[in-house]
């Protein structure tokens, strides 16, 4: 599972990279490259011989660049939302598949991980505290890619709803993030308050657009798009 870790840990730093959805394609490449370093790096201190650390960073470069190409297309050139989506799943399923048969990563990282003085990793594997590790940027900005695909191919683009419903592509991640750590630490019902309080603190903006005759569009996005980004973090726990 650690380089189902790692490949989430690459998508998630290719996004920040690249930042934005709509940035130019050297942002794109700039954030491919900087996941590559940091696959060679890991495979490396993995323990890896360097024919097998290039062959799989090589592989999981592919796959963060086909999301990167595929996500940038879908969501600037409005080529099939579906197709990135589509890479993300199949990717996921292959590594975690594939996850029995392929190198453990050891030696100097599981050194350095066993040596960590922090009292949330005690007893905690490394494989899994690379998944978390690895979901956690994950569940930035690139959660906020796939939410975007998802409401563009439901028919209710971001960009429509995101001058009224503001700060979504800032509460996302954070109430991801919570959603995701508490449910690591086995309190995933506590998660039940993040989502009241979001609909709470929602509802006067929806009862605004009423007014404009809006509100059927808004409560779509907000659903949807609320919806979609609470799964995301839920559908990482089990590989955790």
């Amino acid at each position: 599972m650690t380089l189902f870790a790692l490949w989430l840990g690459m998508l998630g730093l290719a996004d920040l990279v690249r930042w934005r959805s709509d940035a130019l394609w050297w942002r794109q490449v700039l954030g491919g490259l900087a996941a590559l370093a940091v696959a060679l790096v890991v495979c490396g201190l993995g323990g890896l011989d360097l024919g097998a650390a290039v062959g799989w960073s090589l592989a999981l470069a592919v796959l963060t660049g086909v999301w990167l190409a595929s996500s940038w297309a879908a969501l600037h050139r409005g080529r099939g939302a579906w197709l990135p989506i589509g890479a993300l799943v199949a990717g996921a399923l292959l590594l975690v598949g594939a996850s029995g048969r392929t190198p453990p990563l050891e030696d100097r990282l599981l050194r350095w991980y066993e040596d960590l003085a922090v009292p949330a990793a005690a007893g905690m594997s490394f494989d899994r505290f690379a998944v978390v590790a690895g979901g956690l940027l994950f569940l930035q900005l690139s959660a906020n890619v796939v939410v975007r695909l998802v409401l563009d191919s439901a028919g209710s683009p971001a960009e429509q709803s995101e001058s009224t419903l503001k700060g979504g592509r800032v509460l996302g991640p954070m109430e991801r993030t919570f959603i995701f750590a508490l449910g690591v630490a086995g309190e995933l019902t506590a998660a039940s308050v993040i989502v009241a309080a979001k609909g709470l603190l929602r509802f006067p903006e929806l009862q605004r657009g009423a007014a404009s005759g809006r509100v059927d569009a808004l409560t779509e996005y907000f659903l949807v798009g609320s919806l979609t980004s609470w799964l995301l973090a839920v559908l990482l726990l089990p590989l955790t």
